[in-house]
């Protein structure tokens, strides 16, 4: 055999090997909740995002770190690990809790609006805290909507807008720098990397059909 036709069949098998380790070292980005109440893990690279498993279904709210998540569903709300494992649950009727976590599981907060309590995890249990109504922060910024836009703010006040006109879009963190960004009636999905140094928008991919099997 020459080496010639050894390079040719050589090169092929080498390409396929290269994708395919490409594909099994798809960077892992967070988790995230779509409008339906599905929770799936994000992989992928900026503004070239894929979903990966599908964790559960039925979450009505939900914050996510790198360390594991808030979930709420009917009934309660549970922290939880990123693989979907329950490390602790508290029984609640709220309809709209607020929920927080930042980074490790020991951050996890809830915000009951109903009763104006939040309640923190302290390693074994969610125990009622001082704290203030919670205002959306990620790391050193604080998000709202006015009429410009989604406003990002610094702690040195200076603002930047994001240019998603629906009014109604709706903010959960899915990793320690990522905020899940969701508007119902414009039916889009996006995530926000934010930082000391980056802010970027992406949008998301939409849920897969097989999701409802």
């Amino acid at each position: 055999m020459t080496v010639q036709r050894i390079f040719r069949w050589a090169l092929p098998v080498c390409f396929a090997a290269g994708l395919l380790s490409a594909q099994v070292g798809v960077p892992h980005v967070g988790l995230v909740r779509y409008a339906d109440g599905s929770v799936w893990t994000v992989n992928g690279l900026r503004s070239n995002f894929v979903l990966g498993t599908r964790l559960m279904t039925g979450v009505t709210a939900a914050s996510f770190s790198d360390a594991g998540g808030l979930i709420a569903i009917p009934g309660e709300v549970d922290l939880i690990r990123l693989d979907g494992s329950v490390v602790g649950r508290y029984k609640t009727d709220e309809a709209q809790p607020v929920l927080d976590i930042s980074g490790a599981l020991t951050s996890a907060t809830i915000y009951l609006p109903s009763a104006h309590t939040t309640l923190r995890w302290n390693g074994s249990s969610f125990g009622a805290t001082d704290a203030a109504e919670p205002v959306f922060r990620q790391k050193t910024f604080a998000l709202f909507s006015d009429g410009q836009g989604l406003e990002v703010q610094a702690t040195d006040g200076t603002v930047r807008t994001l240019q998603i006109s629906a009014t109604d879009v709706k903010m959960e963190r899915m990793a320690d720098d990522w905020v899940h960004l969701s508007s119902v009636t414009a039916h889009r999905d996006w995530a926000l990397l934010l930082n000391s140094t980056e802010m970027q928008l992406s949008e998301l991919p939409a849920p897969r059909e097989e999701a409802a099997r």
